[in-house]
């Protein structure tokens, strides 16, 4: 694919406070800060940090103002990215960094706090003792109990021979491990083979720039493993880089246009096409996807759906349909604008509209969250509901409130990156899958 170019957006702005004079700093030619909003903004500005009960940081509304001003666009696929999380982006997309070696997802049901549900086989925190389900505290003295997993993130990861002190929460006791950060190879595709000699493989995203590489290696090894057919699994999977989709299409495909975009002046134009190659995978396979399986991952189901490579189940994806061009700021941080809208290969637009399986089964894998809540009843009391023949026992607190959640349990992962865990018993749409290719 065609290069990008990424263009810096600049936004010198000169303040005289307190004097009722105002410097417009030129955005482009032709638009100033002198407009009616403009005059606002920079106004807003001078009384902020001239009478605000407490100071202001001008850096952080500055920020504020980056957000705010693609907040009022009402596009969800532009956005801002703050530095720390551009630059855990960008590690991530290099597909490797330096860290200790372990999945995790959040330990509280508001999205904070560190939950290990895999310790990779051999990494830097097998080698320390760090085990799965452990619940992880602070990272060289700062707590991460209440952080979004993404700033956490930042704190366990750092230099190359570094170490990390981790406190862990472990069968309700305390301990402490140190951790010798060491290079952590991302790796973003599993597999396996399933009864009946069918491969399975999943791809989890398309943010490292190693999937196709990844891929290719997994599609070599099952095929000297003697499979005759493939599910190939994009469910959950919410995109990445295009050039990845690109790669990883025509991996399956050896002719046809896989990624096709429109501009905002409607001009159509074909960006990439699949090409012939002697390790092109041939067998037989079925695409499994769902709700959540957005942006990359619907340009390869698309393209291998309409140009008749493989049948598609699950359920309608989630319909992005727009390609963003990533663009650093002079913060470090990044702005995510969405520049073209691509076209399936029949020019068919996904755009809030995603993709329609060939057989539409619904995803039964997780289970529903049940979650109640109820206020009035006598403090201390108990309560009794009954849900779905099931009953569940609760206890109003002190202000009559009950609250009740359960949520399903997580899939488990493998210990060996690169392997896949699978259960069939439960998933219909995988069943619907196997039953195709038999």
């Amino acid at each position: 694919m065609p290069s990008m170019k990424l263009e810096r957006l600049f936004l010198p702005v000169v303040v005289v406070v307190g004097a009722g004079v105002y410097g417009y700093a030129q955005l482009r030619p032709n638009t100033d800060l002198s407009s009616p909003n403009g005059k606002a903004f920079l106004e807003t500005l001078e009384v902020l940090e001239k009478n605000h009960l407490t100071p202001v940081n001008r850096e952080k509304l500055l920020e504020g103002a980056i957000s705010g001003m693609l907040y009022a666009l009402d596009d969800e696929f532009t956005f801002y990215i703050p530095p720390a999380e551009a630059t855990t982006g960008r590690e991530d997309l290099q597909g490797e960094f330096f860290g200790i070696g372990v999945g995790i997802n959040p330990a509280n049901k508001d999205g904070t706090g560190v939950l290990v549900e895999t310790v990779y086989r051999g990494s830097p925190a097998a080698q320390a003792g760090l085990q799965a389900g452990d619940i992880l505290l602070t990272a060289n003295g700062k707590d991460l109990t209440k952080l979004p997993i993404d700033q956490a993130v930042r704190l366990i990861r750092g230099p190359n021979g570094s170490t990390v002190k981790l406190e862990v929460l472990r069968n309700g006791a305390r301990i402490t491990i140190n951790a010798t950060r060491a290079k952590i190879v991302k790796v973003n595709v599993e597999s396996t083979v399933l009864p009946n000699k069918i491969g399975y493989l999943a791809i989890s995203d398309f943010a490292n720039q190693k999937v196709t590489e990844q891929l290719q290696a997994q599609l070599k090894a099952l095929q000297a493993k003697g499979i005759k057919a493939l599910v190939f699994d994009l469910r959950n999977n919410p995109g990445g880089l295009v050039s990845q989709a690109e790669g990883v299409a025509d991996t399956f495909l050896s002719k046809g246009d896989i990624f096709i975009t429109r501009d905002n002046k409607k001009q159509v134009k074909i960006e990439y096409s699949a090409s012939p190659e002697s390790t092109d995978f041939k067998l037989p396979m079925v695409v499994l996807v769902n709700g959540s399986s957005a942006s990359a991952s619907e340009i390869v189901t698309a393209a291998l759906q309409e140009l008749g490579r493989a049948k598609v189940v699950g359920e309608k994806t989630y319909g992005k349909g727009v390609a963003n061009i990533p663009t650093p700021l002079s913060n470090n941080g990044q702005v995510n604008v969405a520049y073209k809208e691509w076209l399936t290969p029949k020019r068919n637009s996904l755009y809030k509209r995603g993709v329609t399986p060939d057989v539409v089964v619904q995803d039964t894998r997780y289970g529903n969250i049940l979650a109640l809540e109820g206020i009035g009843a006598k403090p201390g009391s108990s309560i009794e509901v009954k849900v779905n023949g099931k009953t569940i026992k609760l206890t109003a607190d002190k202000t009559g409130k009950f609250v009740h959640q359960d949520t399903p349990p997580r899939a488990k992962n493998s210990s060996i990156q690169g392997q896949a865990l699978v259960t069939i018993d439960n998933d219909a749409q995988l069943k619907k899958a196997l039953e195709m290719l038999k």
